[in-house]
């Protein structure tokens, strides 16, 4: 390939196809080719039914591909955003996962449906894996840290990413809530420095914490930081805020893991 179009992303996907009709793009190449253009690649995975070996900046895959799992309404055959989702998460790219939840490119149920069409193709514990940690629609990385600790502590009645409206003088308000514990009124807020550390942000924070605290809801923010090197003081804290049928009536000891599911 020409080295200039080599560095095209539009490029490096067209290229399977001219290579081959029949190979189906997967990844982050479906999810680019399915709306997510900015995506960046670090590679293009490629579905074949038979053994190839890797060439260059392409993956091959061994894998009798369940047709229904794939598209063709893109420039050749796609598989679906569930289904190239679930192979990000047997790759462990969580934070393309969640670009692609927060950008609704995919959502938990695509994703669910497609790990139990692909049963039999790719191993049970990892499909589990994948459709656990995403099944609460987490936008960011340290949103599936602190889901998967609350299901790892036994902490239930919150929702993920809750819509909140909030009527104000100028009309009705919708604001997201990471972790909304209804029943409560309690808003856990995941702020990382990525998304909450620029003036814009900071304004915005500032006004959704006055919205909802004026509502009756109480807001605690975390960090990333708190949740990966003090996890049982943020779990001690929380249980001490929650009805008793939504708290067990002991928290376990939990250390951090950079690697999925991340809490032992």
């Amino acid at each position: 390939m020409d080295p200039s179009r080599a560095a095209d992303p539009n490029a490096l996907i067209r290229a399977v196809w001219m290579w081959r009709t029949t190979a189906i793009v997967t990844g982050r190449a479906a999810l680019r080719e399915q709306g997510m253009r900015s995506l960046q690649l670090d590679g293009v995975d490629v579905l074949l039914p038979y053994s190839f070996a890797d060439r260059g900046p392409y993956r091959f895959h061994r894998c009798r591909f369940p047709e229904e799992l794939v598209t063709d309404w893109t420039r050749g055959p796609t598989a679906s955003t569930g289904a190239a989702a679930v192979h990000l998460g047997t790759r462990r790219d969580w934070e393309t996962l969640c670009e692609a939840i927060r950008t609704d490119t995919t959502n938990p149920a695509e994703i669910a449906a497609a790990c139990e069409r692909l049963r039999g193709h790719i191993g049970a514990e990892e499909l589990d894996l994948t459709a656990r940690l995403l099944s609460d629609s987490p936008w960011s990385v340290a949103e599936v840290w602190f889901d998967e600790l609350l299901r790892r502590a036994g902490i239930t009645g919150w929702t993920a990413n809750l819509d909140v409206f909030v009527d104000t003088p100028l009309g009705t308000r919708k604001f997201v809530v990471d972790c909304a514990f209804e029943a409560e009124r309690l808003a856990v807020e995941v702020n990382s420095a990525e998304w909450h550390d620029n003036p814009r942000a900071f304004q915005q924070d500032a006004e959704k914490a006055r919205m909802l605290t004026g509502c009756g809801w109480t807001v605690v923010p975390i960090t990333p930081t708190q949740i990966k090197h003090d996890p049982d003081a943020v779990l001690a804290d929380l249980r001490a805020r929650l009805h008793r049928r939504h708290r067990p009536e002991r928290l376990p000891t939990v250390h951090f893991q950079p690697d999925a599911p991340f809490w032992w």
